[in-house]
């Protein structure tokens, strides 16, 4: 998720308040509920749970990941309320493919990170070897058992470099506020990105990472505007001359990327912003770089906190990329999938896209009544590489609490979900959900399977060493 406190709030109206007050005013309050009720169920993308059709796809590849933000249940956005499991510490799950669900080998070792972010937050290197993680907030101790009580979380600051064939961790403290990153395609830098103020983003050369004086901070203001401007995201173009920026939820900005003599590196504006929408999450460049997707989900267009209840449809959205000094940037074609599709998935062959909706799962057991906040959805379009056009194929439902991102395996017949917590059990485990892709028909379908693998609670992060 994109942030913590913007979404806390007490919702709830204690009866004896309700009680006290004339009949009148009960009147209003409740018709105020009830058009908020009728308003959130019109702006919802109907969906019933998708049955159990399929055994599962063998799931393909060298290795499965995913990230667990073992500090808080994922209904504390709305209520503040952590629900702490004493002795539960944030993890990485590796996972050997292929894999069998039934008996899965996997291993869990302690990577600090956050939900606090969008799912951008982990890389792995272009041999596979090594897993990149940036921390978003800091681990919150056992006994602080609300964040209102606690205020904000503490500061993500560290890089957590993980190899997957030693064990090895390394941790590099790397910059105040950090929330995100994109790895070099060659793995010459990582870039982070800061939600605070002023330096804003950061080039790591990784043959240097133990040396803090190597570190390159920028302002990306001044090369727009005079205005102080906040990123949400930053992906690497596979040629590594450029980069993608989203800024203020709103725009997306690309840069040539320009290395200088000793060690000396900077950024130039490729082209004019582009305003794309209220809220978007973070965006991705397909394999050539001719594309770049991102997807909007809409929590802005209503005010305050209203956006996050009765959120309108999401939409994915498709920019033709022009590496040449024109800089031509279009947006191809941007379509309505499901409420609050933070994460997607890319298909090996780059013709399918999934969207993760959650919907509106996030609410607290005291604003279940909202329509949305029962089920998500996954939303399955087609990708035409030559046009750039996008088509909303399905929705499928399931259940669950805040799943924020899926994987294809390497071959493309598998899709894994992660899935944040279990309403029914929010101090259970979190879990991967696998879904089977089938594209033999007129129309690619998804089928359930069933088949799931429970990690620590709180999964919200995953990715696919090929």
């Amino acid at each position: 998720m994109e942030t913590t406190q913007s979404i806390i709030r007490r919702a709830s109206i204690p009866a004896r308040f309700l009680l006290s007050l004339p009949l009148a005013l009960i009147l209003v309050i409740l018709m105020a509920g009830t058009g908020i009720y009728l308003f959130a169920a019109a702006n919802l993308n109907q969906v019933t749970s998708t049955p159990i059709t399929a055994a599962p796809n063998r799931f393909d590849g060298s290795y499965l990941l995913s990230l667990s933000d073992a500090d808080m249940v994922g209904t504390g956005y709305t209520d503040g309320q952590l629900m702490q499991v004493p002795g539960m510490r944030d993890a990485l799950t590796i996972l050997p493919l292929p894999l069998d669900p039934n008996s899965p080998q996997l291993t869990e070792t302690f990577v600090s990170n956050s939900v606090t972010s969008y799912p951008q937050v982990m890389a792995t290197s272009p041999d596979g070897e090594r897993v990149y993680v940036i921390e978003t907030a800091a681990e919150i101790p056992d006994d602080v058992i609300a964040l209102d009580v606690f205020g904000v979380p503490p500061n993500g600051r560290s890089l957590t470099v993980y190899d997957l064939t030693s064990g090895k961790t390394e941790i590099y403290d790397v910059m105040e506020s950090a929330i995100h990153l994109a790895l070099h395609p060659e793995e010459r830098y990582v870039a982070v990105g800061s939600a605070a103020a002023g330096d804003n983003l950061a080039i790591l050369p990784v043959a240097t990472l133990d040396d803090p004086t190597s570190y390159r901070f920028m302002d990306i203001d001044p090369l727009f505007s005079d205005e102080e401007d906040r990123i949400h995201s930053v992906y690497w173009h596979p040629s590594g001359n450029f980069l993608a920026v989203g800024v203020n939820d709103e725009e997306v900005a690309f840069f040539r990327f320009i290395e200088g003599e000793n060690g000396a590196v900077s950024l130039e504006a490729h082209g004019e912003r582009l305003f794309l929408g209220n809220h978007l999450t973070y965006g991705e460049f397909t394999a050539e770089g001719d594309y770049y997707l991102t997807a909007e989900i809409n929590w802005s267009a209503y005010p305050g906190t209203l956006g996050f209840a009765i959120n309108p449809r999401g939409e994915m959205i498709a920019i033709r990329f022009d590496p040449t000094d024109a800089a031509a940037h279009v947006v191809t074609s941007r379509v309505a999938v499901g409420q609050s599709p933070e994460g997607f998935a890319l298909s090996p062959d780059e013709s399918l896209i999934v969207t993760v909706d959650m919907r509106r799962t996030y609410l607290s057991d005291n604003l279940a009544f909202i329509p949305g906040s029962d089920l998500n959805s996954l939303s399955l379009l087609t990708f035409d590489r030559q046009s750039g056009e996008l088509v909303m194929i399905e929705d499928y439902g399931f259940e669950g609490v805040l799943p924020e991102h899926a994987v294809f395996d390497s071959d493309g017949d598998s899709l894994a979900v992660v899935v944040y917590n279990e309403r029914e059990n929010p101090l259970g485990d979190g879990y991967i959900e696998f879904w089977n892709v089938t594209t033999a028909g007129n129309e690619p379908v998804l089928e359930r399977t069933g088949a799931r693998i429970d990690v620590v609670r709180g999964a919200h992060a995953i990715g696919l060493v090929p």
